[in-house]
């Protein structure tokens, strides 16, 4: 008998007690009933929470199997690079842990990375077939974003950062290795150097709803964001 694909599922966290063991337990569930034909392990990667996320991750991880990981240094890119490079698999998947994106495009990612060999998968709000909800606001930010990439970079990808994505352990080893930043911009980096090297990149439609759970605090700081990923788009343009 073949020997079943490894699929790591990251979800970066920082001071996330609120949502943390209540999500993770529904990604759980969710895993074991529809990835059960896969290796599959739950990895938190927490960069330097200062609430009680540890001790929470720490207790998922000794009644659930799920693995803790720390990172003593704040930074969702950086994060998510770590946890990929440290953490050996033949596929790699992350996503938030709000789970804004509806768990059941997870095993369509997951399929189109081990059976249709894409090398990175990513959901898109905005193509045929997705259903998103949330703020106007949002929805004009973000479409003036994509469009802004489009301008600079031509590029074919219609949503530069969706928090849901799959990756092969190659793209991991030359694509994910080769980012620099730190932050929430590593999405839309991961993305561009993807296309750059001409990585078969797949994008799938999903449901998305913008959360709003009681207790936690977005991580997301419109005006202060919207200038970081001009500057970030300019320096990667001229790199």
């Amino acid at each position: 008998m073949p020997i079943p694909a490894t699929i790591n599922i990251v979800v970066p966290v920082f001071n996330e007690e609120a949502v943390l063991e209540k999500n993770i337990l529904l990604l759980w569930e969710f895993a074991q009933k529809t990835l059960s034909h896969y290796n599959s392990q739950i990895i938190i990667a927490d960069n330097n929470s200062r609430d009680n996320t540890a001790a929470i991750g720490q207790r998922l991880a000794l009644s659930r199997g799920i693995k803790y990981f720390f990172i003593p240094q704040k930074g969702r890119g950086l994060a998510l690079r770590k946890t990929f490079l440290e953490n050996q698999a033949d596929f790699h998947v992350y996503m938030d842990i709000d789970l804004a994106t509806d768990l059941s495009a997870l095993p369509v990612l997951v399929r189109a990375l081990v059976e249709e060999n894409y090398d990175l998968v990513t959901g898109s709000r905005f193509w045929p077939g997705s259903k998103i909800k949330r703020s106007l606001l949002r929805e004009i930010i973000s479409r003036g974003y994509i469009f802004l990439v489009k301008l600079m970079f031509r590029t074919k990808l219609t949503d530069m950062q969706c928090g849901f994505k799959g990756l092969n352990n190659r793209t991991v080893q030359n694509i994910v290795s080769q980012t620099k930043d730190q932050e929430w911009f590593f999405d839309t980096e991961l993305l561009l150097l993807a296309e750059k090297n001409n990585y078969q990149v797949k994008q799938i439609p999903i449901t998305w709803i913008e959360t709003r759970n009681i207790g936690r605090k977005s991580k997301v700081r419109l005006a202060k964001d919207i200038w970081k990923f001009v500057t970030n788009l300019t320096k990667f343009k001229y790199s």
